[in-house]
């Protein structure tokens, strides 16, 4: 898409955050998020917080950004206006592209400057939505201790691999996260019920809420081939309705409560018998007081 010309504004932007584990579709969710959002008339930046600079592909056909900056010794003093690339539905596209994300003191630095108002100022910022996939605890930390976000949006998959990782995050962030919200967890890529469920309880058991359960397409995954969002290609599916049901929760207020993991313990004991009642749902057993 063309760059237009975008005026400044002042206001104060709504600041959301998702994380995960590569390859649990972070970038995915947040891409289709940000392009429903653009689509309602608010203006989106979305901004890829790792170093490879592929989080807004979907938004622009596999088309890469330039990206912020790959070695800044001073972003306050450094950091030019950012170059505009636009993507579905005029989302403002940005990439970080740090060289080295054990580069604190730069994360920190513009950390701080997006906490000062630099994209309302610049872009006209509405919302912002970081995708913070495959990200060390280090950069999330920065950005949350030093930006300007209010809430996050865990994406997993019902996947021991993939609940550990965000568990043991939601652990270390919930010392610096203490004026952040967890504003609900997302499943994505749910192949049956039986997921749903465990999704829920790990969500209840942090204390928190699921604000979608996703289910595993192949449609979604032929608009991701393509380079395309999924409510841009395939809009009057019931998925799409999914991924509206979430941009609407992600734009809300409602149930940000307070960003913490379960202990070790706990978190394994949860996890051994959810592999046990899984296991027994696909053997065809039913527990006492399990529905059918």
């Amino acid at each position: 898409m063309q760059a237009t010309e975008i005026p400044k504004s002042k206001a104060r932007a709504q600041h959301v955050a998702f994380l995960g584990r590569a390859g649990d579709g972070t970038s995915t969710v947040v891409s289709n998020v940000s392009a429903l959002l653009a689509k309602a008339g608010v203006r989106v930046v979305q901004v890829g917080w790792s170093d490879d600079c592929n989080s807004t592909e979907i938004l622009r056909y596999h088309r890469t950004v330039v990206p912020l900056t790959r070695s800044c010794r001073n972003i306050r003093k450094n950091l030019p206006v950012p170059v505009c690339a636009f993507g579905c539905n005029e989302v403002v596209c940005l990439e970080a592209g740090f060289k080295n994300l054990c580069d604190l003191h730069c994360i920190r630095e513009l950390s701080e400057r997006l906490a000062e108002g630099w994209l309302e100022e610049e872009l006209a910022a509405e919302f912002v939505l970081y995708d913070l996939k495959a990200v060390q605890v280090g950069p999330i930390s920065a950005l949350l201790e030093h930006g300007p976000v209010s809430k996050i949006f865990p994406v997993l998959r019902a996947q021991a691999g993939s609940l550990r990782q965000i568990n043991r995050i939601l652990q270390q962030l919930a010392s610096v996260g203490h004026r952040i919200g967890l504003g609900g967890l997302v499943g994505n890529g749910l192949p049956d019920s039986c997921s749903e469920m465990l999704v829920e309880s790990f969500a209840r058991s942090l204390g928190s809420r699921v604000v979608a359960y996703l289910p595993w397409s192949p449609a979604l995954l032929r608009c991701e081939f393509f380079g395309q969002t999924f409510v841009e290609g395939q809009n009057h599916t019931s998925l799409a309705g999914l991924f509206r049901q979430l941009a609407e929760a992600v734009g809300s207020e409602r149930g940000n409560g307070p960003i913490r993991g379960m202990e070790d313990e706990l978190f394994q004991d949860w996890l051994l018998e959810w592999g046990e009642r899984l296991y027994q749902a696909d053997q065809g057993l039913v527990r006492w007081g399990d529905a059918i």
